[in-house]
C-alpha cells in the first residue's frame, strides 16, 4: 500500500494478533520458546476517519515487546510484524486504491517476521 493512511499510532492487546500470529505457527512457536511477550501490541498505523467504515482500526506493522527466558543480553527485544494489508468490500472483494477509503474489512498477511533490539525502528523491509 502506498501512502500513510494516518498519522496516530494505537496500542492492542497481543491476544488481538492471535488470529495473524497463526499465520506462522513453526516461528511463532520458536518465538514463544525463547520470549515471552508482552500482554500488549504495538501498531505502527491506525486507520483515520476518512476511512468510512474502519475509522480507528489498526493495522501493521506491529511490535510486541519480547523478554527473553534464558539469562543472555539483550533481555529486551521486540518483535515485528511485517503485513501486507488488503482492503474489502462489503463482498470480501480487494478495492482499488482510489476506493480503499470505502472498505469495510481489512485482510493481513504476515510477510516478515524480525527480533530485533528495542531500540530499533518498526521498519519494514521493502
Amino acid at each position: 500500500m502506498s501512502g500513510t493512511p494516518a498519522l496516530a499510532f494505537g496500542t492492542l492487546g497481543t491476544d488481538d494478533l492471535l488470529p495473524l500470529l497463526q499465520q506462522r505457527p513453526k516461528q511463532m512457536a520458536e518465538v514463544r520458546a525463547a520470549y515471552e511477550l508482552s500482554d500488549s501490541a504495538f501498531a505502527e498505523t491506525r486507520l483515520g476517519s476518512h476511512f468510512r467504515h474502519l475509522s480507528g482500526a489498526r493495522i501493521g506493522p506491529y511490535t510486541v515487546q519480547l523478554h527473553r527466558r534464558a539469562a543472555l543480553e539483550p533481555r529486551e527485544r521486540q518483535l515485528l510484524i511485517c503485513t501486507k494489508t488488503r482492503f474489502l468490500d462489503r463482498k470480501g472483494r480487494e478495492l482499488r486504491q482510489d476506493a480503499i477509503f470505502d472498505a469495510v474489512r481489512v485482510k493481513e498477511e504476515i510477510t516478515t517476521m524480525l527480533i530485533q533490539d528495542t531500540s530499533e525502528p518498526a521498519r519494514c523491509p521493502t
